[in-house]
């Protein structure tokens, strides 16, 4: 039987990263791509505007825009300001990788901009239920929030107190008292109380996810 000819590299590595589980398959896109199959490597997500940091990169269209994908081994300490790093696995592997990195970047913000799967716990398993409809009532209905109240609830589930809420918003407490009030009427969580505080984190966490995008996609390099 005659040897099929070599893919091309991003061809070859979209196939290993997105497509169904075949061994030969696999076996053609690891040779194209000349990876050792016993290499510990994993994959980062990140914006296809990002420029390529290492030559095994490729764009892949996802439910959430159009993605960067990076193999690395499992050392690499330089990673985009903006990613998702997935579990370090075997090359047959790395589709598993990748769909890490991205549940992962999906929970990214401006403050933690580069989130590691790793880190993520029972989170991760929380990420793929924000993509059912109609969502969660809780994610509903902060994701009918005005975007300064989402961006005040943000900073509230990342700060200790209302208190430091204002103040690292630059705003007055007693405003950001009354906001928050208003907020909690409307989302009918307690917000004072330890439950309601750990019920909003979770959902300002989830919401972050559902509404998670990749920046549009112009004439980022491939």
């Amino acid at each position: 039987m005659a040897l099929l000819p070599p893919l091309e590299r991003g061809e070859a590595l979209r196939l290993l990263l997105t497509a169904a589980p075949d061994p030969q398959l696999d076996q053609r896109c690891l040779s194209s791509l000349k990876i050792d199959s016993t290499a510990e490597l994993r994959v980062v997500a990140s914006s296809a505007r990002e420029a390529a940091f290492t030559p095994l990169t490729t764009t892949i269209d996802t439910p959430f825009g159009t993605a960067r994908a990076s193999v690395v081994t499992s050392e690499t300490e330089t990673f985009p300001h903006a990613a998702g790093l997935g579990l370090p696995v075997l090359p047959t592997d790395l589709r598993q990788s990748w769909e890490q990195a991205v549940t992962a970047i999906r929970l990214s913000s401006p403050e933690h901009p580069r989130i590691d799967y790793e880190h993520l716990g029972v989170l991760a398993e929380l990420v793929p239920l924000t993509d059912r409809q109609p969502p969660h009532p809780d994610i509903a209905a902060i994701a009918a929030l005005p975007m300064r109240d989402q961006d005040l609830l943000e900073t509230l589930v990342a700060q200790p107190s209302v208190r430091a809420t204002a103040t690292a918003l630059g705003l007055h407490h007693s405003s950001v008292q009354q906001r928050l009030d208003n907020i909690e009427a409307q989302l009918g969580l307690e917000l004072r109380s330890p439950s309601g505080r750990f019920r909003l984190s979770v959902a300002v966490l989830m919401t972050r996810a559902m509404q998670f995008r990749f920046p549009a996609l112009d004439d980022a390099p491939r």
